[in-house]
């Protein structure tokens, strides 16, 4: 029982609890980055420096339990939160290293400056210099944020160019601090600040003449020469790590310039040849036009959802990962209608065996038609708006109003459960990003288990008997309001229209954990209603002929 309550306790790394955490985590760390070197000026005195230092020192405290009751990703990419696991990490890592900077901490509020202290006051100070050892560690973004930030390739390059001018920043602030921290206690010898006439001036006439100094190492010189010995080792020290860092930098700025003009400059080719390829077959300007508007949302579309296929990475990974994968990117958009929702909330597994193998991602220009009324789908599937516009315009109503179709709605659900002949036109009216499951690849792969295919049948019989008793002036592929699909979906799954199964309609699914939260009522009725269908699941995938045509298989063809 007390493993159980320690468990819960542990968050996962990207619980909101952790992720406001690491926030706070990230402003102290880059606060103490640039105020810490600063210990070596008389700072000390400045009341917003004193209030920071002490919540700084209570935050750190705090954070060292945090540590314990945090979850980690392993190597393989499966999160601890075993607290056996995640204990021993931390305190083989860096355990000790905080404590000991946590003492300092407040070993520093015990010392007393105007009782002869000041020296021991400020080693302590300029100990927690060493916190900077543990700023890359800490001051790594979490992998959520981190992935929303790396959508583009020109994005990503930004930013790394961006990183490298802030750290060069920094080392500059470092160095500045650093040549004034040396000349502290040298007594016996003349520094650069008596050389320079700046012993009676104030801290920030003394800062702002080290930061010219600093920057001058960037280019090669400087405009304060060094006074003794110690500030010759540190200055020339100083220009053999701003000489490495330098090349490295400039080595890597290079080569992120190369890559950000090779990626524009692969568009501006692209199109050049898909515009002189038009030229050479003289193709009408109307039609052109919106070849190149198409093909410039489809490159568009490319960059902000990369193909799978231009992931190499992604063939290494294994195949269940890639379920689970291809899941989590789909299933949001298809839950939106009703017996998928519930669906997935019963029969995960199988649904993510549907999500990798039977939806694809569709993408329609301006003005192109999706289905035209009295055409039947060569490859039939149904249609899930995840962006853009549409207009449907029903073909057996002569003055019908066309309908909006836009993103969250679903087109030709009918293709699913029977042969099915459209009875309108859909037409994009702006570019538009959908999904679409495949009708007989869904069907085949609900097939593979009989048990759990009984629901979609029920829903699929139920589905076309509705269908079936509409005019046919009312018939539409898009969703009919009338049949009350989320009733047909209940009745099908748990046998009552009218049973709560505790589903909420609007609430974004992660359905990973879907089944854990249905009540044991919600539960009992699914084990009753699947014994109930076992017979009919084992004559209909036996072999012998089912008794309502046009659910999974050849049947009657619904009129327009």
């Amino acid at each position: 029982e007390e493993v159980k309550v320690c468990s819960r306790m542990v968050l996962d790394p990207t619980d909101p609890k952790r992720l406001v955490w690491d926030f706070f985590s990230l402003i102290f760390i880059v606060y103490e980055a640039v105020v810490t070197p600063l210990n070596f000026f008389s700072i000390r005195d400045h009341e917003f420096v004193s209030i920071m230092a002490l919540l700084s020192t209570f935050f750190w405290t705090l954070d060292i339990p945090m540590c314990f009751l945090s979850g980690y990703t392993d190597a393989d990419g499966f999160v601890e939160m075993r607290p056996s696991r995640v204990v021993a990490k931390y305190v083989c890592s860096w355990f000790v290293f905080d404590v000991v900077l946590v003492g300092l901490d407040w070993a520093q509020f015990g010392a007393d400056a105007s009782s002869g202290n000041f020296m021991m006051l400020r080693i302590f100070k300029i100990t927690r210099l060493v916190r900077l050892m543990r700023l890359q560690q800490r001051l790594k973004l979490p992998e959520t944020v981190q992935a929303y930030l790396s959508k583009s390739e020109v994005q990503v390059i930004v930013l790394g160019m961006l990183r490298i001018v802030v750290f060069l920043l920094w080392l500059n602030h470092l160095f500045a601090c650093c040549f004034y921290g040396i000349t502290v206690g040298q007594e016996k010898h003349i520094t650069w600040v008596e050389a320079t006439g700046l012993s009676g001036s104030s801290d920030d006439e003394i800062y702002v003449a080290a930061l010219l100094w600093s920057a001058g190492l960037f280019a090669g010189g400087s405009n304060i020469d060094s006074a003794n010995s110690l500030e010759r080792v540190y200055h020339w020290m100083s220009l053999l790590i701003v000489y490495m860092i330098s090349a490295a930098f400039i080595s890597s700025i290079t080569s992120s310039m190369t890559r950000l003009e090779i990626a524009t400059a692969s568009d501006a080719s692209k199109f050049s040849d898909l515009k002189r390829f038009l030229n050479e077959h003289s193709i009408s300007s109307h039609t052109s036009v919106r070849m190149q508007h198409n093909a410039l949302y489809a490159l568009h579309q490319q960059k902000r959802l990369k193909p799978e296929s231009d992931v190499e990475l992604l063939s290494l990974i294994s195949e269940p990962l890639r379920i689970e994968l291809h899941f989590e990117i789909h299933m949001p958009l298809v839950a939106t209608h009703p017996f998928f929702r519930i669906y997935s909330f019963e029969c995960t597994a199988l649904m993510k065996q549907v999500c990798h193998c039977c939806i694809w991602q569709i993408t329609l220009s301006k003005g192109d038609v999706a289905f035209n009324a009295g055409e039947v789908m060569p490859h039939p599937g149904m249609l899930f708006i995840a962006s853009g516009k549409l207009v449907y315009t029903r073909a057996a109503a002569a003055h019908a109003k066309p309908e909006l179709v836009k993103e969250g709605m679903w087109a030709a659900e009918p293709v699913m459960w029977t042969e099915w002949t459209f009875a309108g036109m859909l037409r994009a009216k702006t570019n538009v990003a959908s999904a679409m499951i495949e009708a007989t690849g869904f069907q085949e792969t609900v097939a593979k288990s009989p048990l759990f295919a009984a629901f979609a049948i029920e829903y699929a019989k139920s589905f076309t008997d509705a269908l079936s008793n509409t005019p046919d002036q009312d018939l539409t592929d898009l969703c009919d309001y009338h049949m009350d699909l989320d009733r047909l979906a209940r009745a099908a799954i748990y046998g009552d229209a009218d049973f709560d199964n505790g589903i909420n309609r609007n609430s974004s699914v992660r359905l990973s954990t879907a089944s854990a939260r249905h009540s044991t009522k919600a539960r009992q009725s699914v084990i009753n209603r699947l014994s109930g269908l076992s017979a009919r699941v084992t004559q209909m995938f036996g072999g012998r002929k089912s008794q309502h045509p046009g659910v999974f298989g050849e049947g009657k063809t619904a009129k327009v």
